[in-house]
């Protein structure tokens, strides 16, 4: 349900917490966004990574991008707090988290039985 405090509840916990992530907070707002698109802007804006963008036979990359992007984070240490707020769609979206413990990941949506 929207207007419910989701997006600022998160808010609060991330600068309530600030201190227990030395790596940094790192929010992306998914309501009319792709995740891969977002992760890999911020890495190119924000991290200064020059981000492959084919593989070796010229085909165009996401997922690995985006997995590439974890990998290659800065700072290279430290625990990192990730913020998805506003997820909307959550077909494949467990593939584009990251699978390094040095991130936590919150995830805001209004989306229900997300198990299923």
């Amino acid at each position: 349900m929207g207007g419910v405090g989701k997006t600022e509840l998160a808010v609060k916990y991330a600068r309530e917490h600030i201190n227990d992530y030395p790596g940094g907070v790192c929010w992306f707002n998914l309501r009319s966004s792709n995740i891969a698109t977002e992760i890999i802007s911020f890495a190119k804006n924000n991290l200064q990574l020059e981000v492959p963008q084919k593989d070796f036979q010229e085909q165009p990359l996401t997922l690995q991008q985006v997995e590439w992007c974890w990998v290659n984070w800065q700072p290279p240490d430290g625990v990192v707090l990730i913020v998805f707020d506003d997820v909307t769609d959550l077909e494949n979206f467990g593939e584009y988290l990251p699978t390094n413990n040095r991130f936590r990941v919150l995830i805001t949506t209004r989306l229900r039985e997300i198990d299923d």
